[in-house]
Formats: structure tokens, sequence, C-alpha cells
């Protein structure tokens, strides 16, 4: 009786613990084919085939390494949870080339469209040659990319829109993004067909909130431990609308707009990147390196600017025509914001005069400037510019700085910083 006892009481407590048995795994290979069962030794031929398969939470597809000529595609309305996310892979140690070369699309259409999810990631993936976006996300929530590469595209390797939240983009590389303003994309370039030069670009990682007055912000994005570099825009561009943002661990460099971008946002944290231009005269903008950390005001004029609760630390930034930026283009201030312990070292001028902190009027609240190292030993350069609402302490400058933008605290000499 006992034994039939302890029997039941284990069945019961069996039929109480979730079960993970519906989760699938799926394969795509170069050499399967469509009407396979999509195992293993039987992979489906299409990545949509293998999309479509995937309708359970902790269903997984594996994409086997090789180079797949694949048109426009969409997945949606697929839902994981957080012990059971859905995730689209290569495999093991492959990494499939997703290429859309010899695809044609209006400018603003998408390549990858991913909308409505819920707890997915996607890894290990190459997509490159798009002449649009390389992935177009909306409407998704918990979504991470890992170990992504996306390079040669027209527009952004990432765009985000807004009713998206929990967004994770890292270990991943992105680079020559934003071809549409490639100088050398002209009409009848064969190095570039049909990526509509004109002057149109965007980030190489673009998280962006509603523009409208009632829209909605994009909410909690990480975007950490990257290289993100040769953007022919800017290399991260959180436009507007973008609230609890964090930018740390990445390497950028080389971007022909400002670097890291971040107009209209609030909540965010940017700290340990390595940022840089070596001036290259791909990348430059009207002759010049662009510019560093920083934002200004892009909304409409009838709306207050959003950028406030802002930490700027530890960062390294070199050879911008601006480091640290604020621009004035239809007003906004900065609130709260805390630029401390970064190293910015010698902004850099072609064709006048740079200057490394560049921080033009608001008047701006609660802002604070503390704990820097500033090196200006580029002779195009100078330390900078302030309009004398930001406190400034504690700084170590290598030149004597303008006189509103000295504090207590400073120290004036050469930091020595190996070269």
């Amino acid at each position: 009786m006992l034994k039939i006892f302890k029997t039941i009481i284990f069945l019961f407590i069996f039929l109480l613990i979730p079960s993970s048995a519906s989760a699938a795994t799926y394969y795509v290979a170069t050499n399967g084919s469509d009407s396979n069962a999509g195992t293993l030794t039987a992979p489906f031929l299409t990545i949509p085939k293998g999309l479509s398969a995937i309708s359970s939470a902790g269903d997984t597809l594996y994409i086997r390494g090789g180079n797949y000529s694949v048109g426009a595609f969409t997945f949606s309305n697929k839902t994981g949870t957080a012990t059971q996310k859905i995730t689209i892979s290569g495999y093991e140690n492959e990494r499939p080339l997703l290429n859309a070369s010899g695809r044609i699309n209006a400018l603003w259409d998408n390549f990858i469209v991913l909308s409505r999810l819920q707890h997915v990631t996607l890894k290990n993936l190459e997509i490159a040659n798009s002449r649009t976006k390389g992935i177009y996300l909306a409407r998704s929530n918990n979504v991470t990319f890992d170990n992504i590469w996306i390079h040669h595209t027209a527009l952004a390797a990432i765009w985000a829109e807004e009713d998206t939240s929990n967004l994770i983009i890292e270990n991943s590389r992105f680079w020559q993004n934003n071809k549409v303003n490639d100088p050398t994309c002209t009409s009848g370039n064969a190095a570039c067909p049909g990526w509509y030069a004109g002057g149109q670009w965007m980030g190489a990682i673009h998280p962006r909130g509603s523009t409208s007055s009632t829209g909605t912000y994009i909410n909690n994005v990480i975007i950490r431990k990257n290289e993100i570099f040769e953007s022919y825009g800017e290399c991260i561009n959180a436009h507007g609308r973008v609230s609890n943002l964090t930018i740390e661990d990445n390497a950028i460099y080389n971007c022909w707009a400002p670097a890291i971008y971040y107009p209209n946002d609030k909540d965010i944290l940017i700290q340990r990147n390595l940022v840089y231009h070596t001036n290259d005269t791909r990348f430059r903008r009207g002759g010049n390196p662009s510019a560093g950390i920083g934002s200004q005001k892009e909304d409409p004029p009838t709306r207050p600017g959003e950028m406030k609760n802002i930490r700027v630390i530890n960062n390294f930034v070199k050879g911008f025509g601006s480091n640290f930026f604020f621009w004035q283009h239809i007003g906004g201030y900065l609130e709260n914001t805390l630029i401390a312990h970064n190293t910015f070292v010698d902004a850099h001028s072609n064709t006048g005069t740079a200057n490394s902190i560049n921080i033009l009027p608001g008047p701006h609240i609660n802002t604070r400037f503390e704990n820097n190292i500033v090196v200006q030993d580029d002779t195009t350069g100078a330390i900078g510019y302030s309009d004398g609402s930001v406190t400034f302490s504690n700084n170590l400058w290598s030149k004597t700085p303008p006189a509103n933008m000295t504090g207590a605290g400073d120290i004036i000499t050469n930091p020595l910083l190996s070269r």
C-alpha cells in the first residue's frame, strides 16, 4: 500500500512540472529540401521554410553553414518564454551567410522583418548586401541579437521601432552600413547597384521611438560588446524617444556621422566604450571627422527635448571634430547629465578648428563635467567651448581651458598618455 501511495505522489508531482517536450529543433542546409522533415540528417532547404516550422516556445532553428541567397522574408507572431526562448542560430561553429545580393527593393522596404515577437534570440548569423536595412524589428519584447555580423547594407544594420522593449544587441560586428551615403555609390557603380544614393542615412544600429507628440518610447535597450565601424551614417543612433538605454563596452570607429548619438532620449548610460576616428578620408563629413559622443534636440519645436538623466562615464574618445558635444538644432538642453571619468584626446579638423568639448548653449540644468582627462596636442583643435551653464570640476586639462570651463580641483598638466 505504501508503495502504491509513493507512486501516486510521484506521478502527481511529475504532472505539476512544466514540460518542454513540445519544444522542437529544426535544421536548414544548402543541400536540404523543403519536402524533408527538417531534421539534422534531412534538413529543409530554405530559411523561410525553417521559420515556418517554428510553432512553440523553446523551438530552435539551426541554419547550417553556407551561402543562402534569399529574398525578403518576415518572421512574426511567435512567443517564447523567459525559460523557453525561441532561437534562430547558426549551427555549432558554423556561420551561415544570408546574402541579399541581386534583390531589388525600394529604398524604404525591408529585407528581414521581425514583428510581434516575444523572447526570441538570433545568433551566429551573417547578413550582407541588403539594398535596404539588414533587420527591421517592431512591436516586440525580449529580443536578443548575439554574435551577429551585418555588413554592406544600404541603410541600417538593425532598425528597431516603437512599441519594442527589452532589446539586447551584443557580441556582434557591424560594418559598411548606410551605403546610400557612400559617395562612390553613384548611378551605374557596379559595386553597389540599386543602392539609391542620395544623402539619406541612419545609424548602423538605430533604435527609434515615435516622433509624434503622443508616440511611445522604445524601452530598455542594451548595446554591448560590439564592434561597429565604417558606417556611412552614425554608428549608433538612438534617434528619439528611447529610454533606459545602455551602451557599454563597444569598440566604435570611423563613423561618417556621430559615433554615439542620442537625441531626445532619457535615462541613458554610456560607459567603457572605445570610440575613435583615424581621419580616414572615406568617413569624413564635410572634409573632417564628425563627432564622438553627444546629442541635440531633433524633436519638433512644439515638444520639449527629453535629453535628461544621462551618464557618460569611463569612455575613451579620440580624433573627432568634437569628442563630446551638445549641438543646437531647434532648441533643447541637457538635464541631470553627468560626464565623468572619460578621456578625450586630440580633436581634429582638416579645414578649420575643432573643439574637443563642444557644449552649445542650453541653458543646461544640473549638468556636470567632472573627473575627466582632456588632452589636446593636435594643433588643429582646441580644448573646447561651453556656454557657462555646465558645472566643471576636478578635470585634468593638457592646456588651459576657457574660463567658464574651469572648476575646483582642476589640474593643468601633460598626463603623459602612452602614444
